[in-house]
């Protein structure tokens, strides 16, 4: 990042994905800033494609310009992230195109890499891929938006909208160690878990010892 940039990486953890709007906001203010937006959806849904109106829905649309002019442009510094330097990966909620109601996004310069191209071409490289264009770009670093809905409902069913067909743990903390060892991560968010969804406290255990996993440094 810039001369002005902190020294210690900040990780935010909170409820739904909106939150992301704060912390780009504040990083903003030190450096040109990409985005890595790891979740099961790419939350580009406005006001008149949304049904419920919920920003979680909205939140990179938010991030990168596009919506209510009050939460795009806070403090005058709207887009907090352009959207060319905005990478969407692992989402698994664009089946058709034509009918995808966040279809916006097909008209903005939002790098996608869904799941099933990750997949296709392997996770550790997509991963790579992703860090790869954001550097093309030229950001002094990105930011990381993890949310829980990333993983597959069966190991991860406490989230708003549980979808079958997502990352297992080992793959979640595969692509994390990709983007964390990069040099380029500057902070983290963790969104999206709900524990109130599920009585079982197995799921949280599970969910947290994976994140502190990926969260730890490589050994040589």
């Amino acid at each position: 990042m810039t001369e002005n940039a902190p020294d210690y990486f900040p990780l935010v953890i909170g409820g739904d994905s909106s939150l992301l709007i704060g912390a780009l906001l504040g990083l903003k203010r030190v450096g040109r800033c990409g985005l890595i937006y790891l979740s099961g959806g790419a939350d580009f849904l406005t006001a008149e494609t949304s049904t419920s109106k919920a920003a979680a829905g909205m939140t990179l649309a938010l991030a990168t310009g596009y919506g209510y002019d009050k939460l795009t442009n806070l403090e005058g510094q709207r887009p907090y992230v352009r959207d060319s330097n905005a990478v969407v990966f692992g989402n698994r909620d664009m089946l058709e195109r034509e009918s995808y109601p966040g279809n916006l996004i097909f008209e903005t310069d939002v790098s996608i890499l869904t799941l099933d191209y990750a997949r296709e071409i392997g996770l550790e490289m997509a991963s790579m891929l992703a860090v790869e264009l954001l550097k093309q770009r030229g950001v002094d670093g990105f930011w990381l938006h993890f949310d829980a809905s990333v993983l597959d409902c069966e190991v991860m069913p406490a989230v708003a909208a549980p979808l079958p067909g997502g990352m297992s743990y080992a793959e979640m903390i595969t692509v994390l160690r990709v983007f964390l060892d990069s040099g380029l991560a500057v902070g983290m968010d963790i969104t999206g878990f709900d524990p109130d969804r599920t009585p079982d406290e197995e799921f949280t255990r599970l969910y947290v010892d994976a994140l502190i996993e990926a969260l730890q440094p490589v050994e040589e």
